[in-house]
C-alpha cells in the first residue's frame, strides 16, 4: 500500500546526522569531496540559490506543532494522522561563508502522527521574487485558515498567498480513492520549478502535476496517478523541453525511479527504472543527471539511517554510485560553483540536527 511522504518512518526516532568522511566515496576515476556546508537546520528540504548569491533552504518545522482541528474537518487517517499543525517553518539563507541566517519564519507548518514534519518543501526564483512551495498548512495539517499552497515571499518577511493547491484537490476530478488509508485531502506537494513565467510542482499524495500563473490560476499539466498509477511523484527540474520527476516510489522498496514529462504534460517517458526514493534530482556542471537516493530500495525495516547515496546517471541507463552514507537525503541542486548541495537528516532527525552538504567532484 502507498503512503505519504514522509509518513512512513515509524521508529525511527531521533537520529544524529552524519559528517560523511571526506577522504572517502566515489566510483574508479571519480574523487567525491563531501563536506557539510551547513547545519543546525530543521527538516531541511528544498534548496534554491538566490540573486544575490546565497544558498536558501526550506525548513519544514521542528516537530513543536500542537493545534488539532479534529473538530472542524476530515483528518488524515491513522497511522499517517492526525496531523498536529503550527507555524514553525522557515527559509534559512546560507552565505558564502556558511554562516546561516533566517530569512523568513512562521510559516505555516505540521507534523504527522509519527512526528514527520510538513511545511516550507521547495524554493523557486522568477528574478528577485521569491516563491516557496508550503505544504504544512491546511485544515487537515492542523492549520486552519492558511492553506497549503504557493506563497511570495515580501520584503521584510512576510507573505503573500499566490494559490491554494489545497482548495484546487479539493475542487477538481481526483484519481485516487478518498477511502485510501494515506488520502491526504490537501495533498503533500513536494517540487517545485519556475520556468516560462510559470511556476510547477508535483504532489504524491494524488499523483497531480501542476502549473500555477502569476495570477494563480492553477491547471492540470499531467495527471500522472491516472498515467503510471499510485508511485508518488516528488523531486522535479526542467531541462530542454523536458519535466525530469522523481518518485518516491511505493511498498515495497519505493523502487520507481525518474521520468520525464513534455510540457504539454502529453508524453511521459521513462528516463531510469531502478532508483529507490528519489527526492533530489539535478542535472550537474557536466551535463548529467544526478539523483538521491533516500531509501535503499530493500525489503523492511525501510527507513534505516545512513544509507542513502548520490548517484549519476550514465548514457547508457545505469547509474555510478557517487558517495553513499546520506542520512535521509530529501533534495539535491547544482549550485553555481558547479558543486552539488544535499539536504541531509531531511527526516527522522531531531531538531537542529539537518544539515546541507556540499559534494565537489574532482
Amino acid at each position: 500500500m502507498n503512503k505519504t511522504l514522509f509518513a512512513l518512518s515509524f521508529g525511527v526516532g531521533c537520529i544524529a546526522a552524519v559528517t560523511p568522511d571526506s577522504s572517502s566515496a566515489g566510483p574508479v576515476g571519480v574523487r567525491a569531496v563531501v563536506e557539510v556546508y551547513a547545519d543546525g537546520l530543521n527538516s531541511p528540504r528544498g534548496l534554491a540559490f538566490g540573486p544575490d548569491g546565497a544558498l536558501y533552504v526550506a525548513e519544514s518545522g521542528d516537530g513543536s506543532e500542537s493545534i488539532s482541528t479534529a473538530d472542524e474537518c476530515t483528518q488524515v487517517q491513522p497511522p499517517v494522522g492526525p496531523y498536529l499543525g503550527g507555524y514553525n517553518g522557515r527559509i534559512s539563507r546560507i552565505d558564502a561563508q556558511h554562516h546561516r541566517t533566517t530569512f523568513v519564519s512562521g510559516l505555516p507548518s505540521s507534523h504527522t502522527a509519527s512526528g514527520d514534519a510538513l511545511g516550507p518543501m521547495a524554493i523557486s526564483f522568477a528574478g528577485n521574487h521569491m516563491y516557496v512551495l508550503n505544504s504544512g498548512g491546511g485544515c487537515s495539517h492542523g492549520v486552519d485558515g492558511d492553506p497549503a499552497g504557493i506563497i511570495e515571499i515580501l520584503p521584510g518577511g512576510g507573505w503573500d498567498l499566490v494559490a491554494d493547491l489545497g482548495a484546487y484537490l479539493q475542487t477538481h476530478a481526483d484519481p485516487k480513492p478518498k477511502t485510501d488509508a494515506d488520502y491526504e485531502p490537501d495533498g503533500t506537494f513536494y517540487g517545485m520549478v519556475f520556468r516560462g513565467g510559470k511556476l510547477y510542482t508535483a504532489e504524491p499524495n494524488h499523483g497531480q502535476f501542476v502549473s500555477v500563473d502569476r495570477r494563480g490560476n492553477v491547471s492540470l499539466v499531467a495527471d500522472l496517478f491516472t498515467m503510471i498509477g499510485d508511485h508518488t511523484p516528488a523531486s522535479l527540474i526542467y531541462r530542454n523541453g523536458w519535466f525530469y520527476i522523481g518518485f518516491e516510489g511505493r511498498i515495497p522498496g519505493f523502487v520507481y525511479g525518474i521520468v520525464r514529462v513534455s510540457v504539454n504534460g502529453k508524453h511521459v517517458e521513462p528516463v531510469n527504472t531502478t532508483l529507490s526514493s528519489v527526492l533530489g534530482i539535478a542535472f550537474g556542471a557536466d551535463d548529467a543527471l544526478y539523483a538521491i537516493q533516500s531509501t535503499n530500495g530493500k525489503a523492511p525495516p525501510f527507513f534505516i539511517p545512513n544509507v542513502g547515496s548520490l548517484v549519476r546517471l550514465e548514457s547508457d541507463g545505469s547509474t555510478t554510485l557517487i558517495t553513499s552514507l546520506l542520512n535521509f537525503p530529501t533534495a539535491l541542486i547544482s549550485g553555481p560553483d558547479g558543486a552539488l548541495y544535499i539536504s541531509n537528516c531531511g527526516y527522522g532527525c531531531a531538531p537542529g540536527q539537518g544539515q546541507i552538504l556540499k559534494v565537489t567532484l574532482r
